[in-house]
């Protein structure tokens, strides 16, 4: 009994440092931590994009809806990043561009894939600028050609802030006034809805506000000029979500986010969009991953839960996401119970 005593308080723990081998969320994906002689290794999970064939009728578009002979004062500017296989502009997309053409001067369209010309009718009074090809940089790359359009036709020259989104959230849910009155509220250089600590702290990219100090920087501009496509999302999150908010702090610039670092039940390394009904209803995050519904996200909430939140507080919204994810008001609640 002694022995065996022994056994389970030390040599088994002993036994786990030398080796072992459990599931962890990395980034947001599901992975493996391998300890092997007390060092730790993370098994990533191998996430190389398949080639995408986009239909005849999709084409690479350029579109400017503004009068270049008279510029528009923009002082609040944003490059919405998307991507569709099916060279569509989904509801969900068009839904977020009106809310958030509530709250800017101008948007930046650019999707990572060819588009069906009629598509742009849905988007046209809403945007500035549309462009549409396959470049296969995923969402930085979209920021950084949306940047240098911005360049190209001096739509910065009067901007105060510069946002990056993208498509990857269905939402807002109520709006983005208090998203924007957080941003200009706070005493920092650039802004975003919530960040973690895996690998160093840093901004979830899905949703970043930067100040003009910012983006008229040389480190700023640098850093977006040179963004290069990587193998996978991982290596993307890896290098330029991480990597920038890193090297803006080493330049001295100052963020902070909506969402603390570290809540009473969310760990700093966490990924604060594994949570999406603690984000929607305790924090007024306004956003929730497609991932949620779709699958792809480590999540830590029933998503269940989180659709009836929706629908709750947005039917309009609710329904959008349901036609999005192709499913019906019966068979919504067996399809999310399977994921969870």
């Amino acid at each position: 009994m002694i022995l065996s005593d022994i056994y389970r308080k030390f040599f088994k723990k002993f036994c786990k440092k030398l080796f072992s081998i459990d599931s962890v969320n990395y980034l947001g994906f599901r992975s493996k931590r391998l300890i092997l002689l007390g060092k730790e290794f993370i098994i990533k999970p191998k996430l190389k994009p398949l080639p995408v064939e986009f239909s005849a009728d999709c084409k690479s578009i350029k579109s400017i809806y503004f009068n270049e002979q008279n510029l528009p004062v923009i002082k609040n500017l944003a490059i919405f990043a998307g991507f569709n296989k099916s060279g569509i502009i989904s509801d969900y997309v068009v839904y977020y561009l009106k809310e958030l053409k509530k709250y800017v001067d101008g948007i930046i369209f650019v999707a990572d894939n060819p588009v069906l010309e009629s598509e742009l009718e849905k988007i046209k009074d809403l945007v500035l600028i549309v462009q549409c090809k396959r470049h296969g940089g995923y969402d930085f790359m979209s920021y950084k050609l949306g940047f240098q359009l911005a360049q190209q036709y001096d739509l910065l020259k009067y901007a105060d802030n510069l946002i990056f989104c993208n498509d990857s959230c269905y939402g807002p849910l109520k709006s983005f006034e208090n998203i924007f009155t957080a941003a200009s509220d706070c005493n920092c250089d650039f802004w975003g809805l919530s960040a973690d600590s895996a690998i160093n702290t840093h901004i979830q990219s899905f949703f970043c506000i930067f100040k003009k100090n910012v983006f008229n920087s040389k480190y700023f501009i640098n850093y977006i000029n040179n963004i290069k496509n990587q193998p996978s999302v991982i290596q993307v999150i890896e290098k330029y979500e991480c990597g920038f908010t890193k090297y803006l702090t080493k330049h001295k610039f100052t963020y902070n986010t909506l969402v603390p670092i570290s809540t009473e039940n969310i760990k700093s390394f966490e990924n604060k969009t594994c949570y999406p009904l603690t984000m929607l209803r305790d924090f007024n995050y306004q956003l929730v991953k497609v991932k949620v519904f779709k699958g792809g996200l480590d999540l830590k909430e029933n998503p269940q839960d989180v659709l009836e939140y929706i629908k709750q507080n947005n039917p309009m919204l609710y329904n959008i996401i349901i036609e999005d994810t192709k499913l019906t008001t019966t068979d919504c609640i067996h399809y999310i119970s399977k994921k969870n």
